[in-house]
């Protein structure tokens, strides 16, 4: 393995830490695989908003997993189910679920607003996320989710309750061979690392950081100007790769192509119940989705 670049020094305060971690923690999600008596983590995911309307957005690769069958081709799970981690209750995932397969592995599910009522849960507004990916070089990043040796869930009488876990780094190279800088990009998450005091100590597992969202502090960019306000969704972690030490990330736009796709899908298929469900004439719902979107587009990033 070829050495790294030695990552930059990046002086982060306790109160930009803490409000890092306050902004980007009550968007985060635990996913599961539901039976009759238990769960099982899956991984993390994010809750976003657009307009009133909540989804839940994750790696497809996580997703899958409740297909997963036994020997004999029974389904190991009875479906897929989410929880903030935080005293609340895991609620079943009953929507459709879009996604792209990998090297994007994204995956995206509307989510009923009755399930986050008891919930402390704040999605992120999706108009505040930029449409591309930016230069990332010197940055520093925060992949915040749920590293599975460190977040095993309590049962408690009216929930359960997990703890996330914030990982701030910079984006470092991959040698792994299916990376394309073009769809992703990379942050540090060493194996091991060495404490204040010298020793080699184990770091996170990043089993269970799969689907979980990935920021930019714009820390450095903005300097003594920095607020929460700067803070913004880049990306997704989808895998980590040992030999280079990092978190592969998918960047952001193909996040936006999957989730306009679910919009289409979704706007054609709520129009044509609008028009009371007639056979054989759906170009015009699809038509109109098309214009929607493309609308919705140009009021996001002000275009046209």
């Amino acid at each position: 393995m070829q050495p790294k670049a030695e990552s930059p020094r990046i002086t982060l305060s306790q109160r930009q830490e803490e409000e890092i971690i306050k902004c980007t923690g009550p968007a985060i999600v635990r996913l599961y695989g539901l039976l009759s008596d238990f769960v099982k983590f899956f991984g993390s995911g994010i809750l976003v908003e657009l307009d009133g309307t909540i989804y839940v957005v994750t790696a497809k690769h996580v997703i899958e997993k409740k297909l997963e069958t036994d020997l004999s081709g029974n389904s190991l799970y009875e479906g897929m189910g989410q929880s903030t981690g935080s005293k609340t209750l895991i609620t079943k995932v009953t929507t459709p679920i879009y996604s792209n397969a990998p090297p994007r592995d994204i995956a995206v599910a509307r989510l009923p607003i009755e399930d986050l009522k008891q919930s402390d849960a704040v999605p992120i507004n999706l108009r505040s996320v930029p449409q591309y990916t930016p230069l990332l070089l010197s940055e520093l990043l925060i992949a915040h989710g749920y590293p599975d040796a460190l977040t095993k869930t309590l049962r408690l009488l009216n929930g359960s309750f997990s703890r996330s876990f914030p990982l701030f780094a910079c984006e470092e190279p991959c040698g792994c061979k299916w990376f394309d800088p073009k769809i992703h990009f990379a942050i540090g998450f060493p194996a091991r690392h060495l404490e204040q005091r010298g020793i080699l100590v184990e770091g996170m597992d990043p089993q269970g950081m799969s689907g979980c969202p990935v920021w930019t502090t714009n820390i450095v960019s903005r300097g003594s100007n920095w607020s929460s306000n700067d803070i913004q969704l880049i990306g997704m972690a989808i895998a980590w790769d040992m030999a280079s030490q990092v978190l592969i990330c998918v960047r952001i736009e193909y996040f936006w192509v999957l989730f306009f796709d679910v919009l289409q899908r979704e706007f054609a298929y709520f129009r044509w119940i609008d028009r009371g469900m007639p056979p054989n004439d759906d170009q015009a719902d699809w038509h109109a989705a098309k214009r929607h979107v493309r609308d919705l587009e140009n009021s996001l990033w002000k275009r046209g």
